[in-house]
């Protein structure tokens, strides 16, 4: 869906929910712990590139702005940004994640890894960044649990 960066939080929640293939198939949008989980993988991996990659994402994502224009991406389309065949995780837009918003209300939420706008700033929001408030433009990454 291109226009997701558009999309409201509850709406990204009830689509996540309707990507299911099969009966053994649940999807949901993905957790903190399950974002954290893979950024220790990588960092823990003995592979010094994706190490490199949790805390600086230089080169690794779409932090891209064009005459003052932010220019999303679609998720896969430069096979620069894959870590591990994991695409996107830093730059592009905000990934928003379930996790409880401190102070909670409906209009802040978690989110993690870099956004376009930041041009150049893959070594201050790289992959592992986590936010909350109000992200400019923000999508979501589905996690699939096989039952």
């Amino acid at each position: 869906n291109r226009d997701i960066h558009t999309q409201t939080m509850d709406t990204q929640y009830n689509k996540s929910k309707e990507v299911a293939v099969g009966n053994n198939v649940v999807t949901n949008l993905i957790w903190g712990s399950q974002w954290d989980a893979v950024m220790r993988w990588m960092y823990n991996s003995g592979d010094n590139d994706k190490k490199v990659y949790t805390y600086n994402s230089s080169g690794k994502g779409n932090y891209y702005v064009k005459n003052n224009t932010y220019v999303p991406v679609a998720t896969g389309s430069n096979p620069a940004y894959a870590v591990n065949n994991i695409y996107d995780m830093a730059g592009n837009v905000y990934e928003l994640t379930l996790e409880v918003s401190l102070p909670n209300n409906s209009t802040s939420y978690p989110y993690r890894g870099g956004s376009i706008g930041y041009a150049s700033y893959g070594e201050w929001y790289p992959a592992s960044s986590r936010y909350n408030g109000q992200a400019g433009y923000y999508g979501t990454r589905l996690a699939l649990c096989i039952k």
